[in-house]
């Protein structure tokens, strides 16, 4: 299997998994760890566990945190969990051809460990999605709702121009915005796309450095944020880490500049939809929900 930046996928695989605790459970406080370790218990998930061994970025792939009565298991405090609660979450791998989605979508229903608590989890439904129906089908005229259920981890670089000595002099910056920045969030999205389908890039007539910087600073100046409400969040993911990202969600409206130019934001809001947004996905950072809302 090859690295996602000289692969190109056809298709998303969208696995909805639940488990119990088979005694009474105390959650960590960033649930996304528990995901993982899941992943890396249970023997028809090898192929799944097997992209975080790749070394290229952004991975293929990403993940839930654990959901309690639709509640995100996230945050600073850990959280107790009676026995026999049914947890929910999700995997959502991106997949070269249909010849690999059997070897993604193995059913299971597994006892395992986790912490020293034992768990069953279960694959519960699995979706498929073609390459073609990445999107979101927002129609001309309606708006598009963007939850944050996980922290979402945009780097504040996503909107440095992609020149050499501007980005040396930024090398070592680490911030991440704390909100719902439409350029981020899309440069983000222009960035996953090229990378996961680099025969189909956003734009043939820049580089995929550029294209995500420029179509980050249309949609700065172009889409309109109706309304939004997020906050900081600060995750205790283990004793040394301790990302600070934002939740919250945003209600958007994509003006019509051409019938390219939409569906490119139609496209990319699909994929924020099927693979999440932000850096660390593939632990439980950046879990987004994506829906259209009529306008009142």
């Amino acid at each position: 299997m090859g690295s996602s930046s000289s692969v190109s996928y056809s298709y998303v695989a969208i696995l909805r998994c639940k488990a119990t605790p088979l005694s009474d459970w105390v959650c960590p406080e960033f649930s996304g760890k528990v995901v993982k370790g899941f992943i890396h218990s249970i023997p028809e998930l090898g192929y799944v566990k097997n992209l975080y061994e790749m070394p290229s970025k952004p991975k293929p792939l990403s993940i839930s945190p654990l959901m309690l009565e639709g509640k995100p298991l996230v945050g600073t405090r850990k959280t107790a969990v009676p026995r026999g609660s049914v947890l929910s979450f999700e995997i959502r791998v991106a997949v070269p051809s249909m010849d690999e989605v059997p070897l993604v979508t193995q059913q299971f229903d597994e006892e395992v460990v986790f912490g020293g608590t034992r768990f069953r989890v279960w694959l519960e439904e699995v979706e498929v999605v073609g390459r073609e129906g990445i999107r979101l089908g927002l129609p001309r005229g309606y708006l598009a709702r963007i939850r944050f259920v996980s922290p979402a981890l945009l780097s504040s670089k996503l909107m440095a121009p992609p020149l050499d000595t501007f980005l040396k002099k930024v090398s070592r910056v680490r911030n991440y915005v704390l909100y719902p920045s439409m350029g981020h969030l899309f440069s983000y999205l222009a960035k996953l796309w090229n990378a996961l389908f680099p025969d189909d890039p956003v734009s043939r007539k820049y580089t995929a450095e550029w294209s995500a910087y420029f179509v980050g600073r249309l949609a700065e100046v172009a889409i309109k944020v109706v309304d939004y409400s997020s906050k900081p969040m600060t995750v205790v993911y283990d004793a040394r880490r301790r990302p600070r990202g934002f939740v919250g969600w945003a209600l958007i409206e994509v003006p019509y500049l051409g019938k390219r130019v939409f569906e490119m934001f139609d496209k990319l809001l699909g994929l924020a939809k099927v693979m999440g947004v932000g850096k660390s996905r593939a632990i439980g950072f950046g879990y987004v929900t994506v829906d259209v809302v009529q306008k009142r």
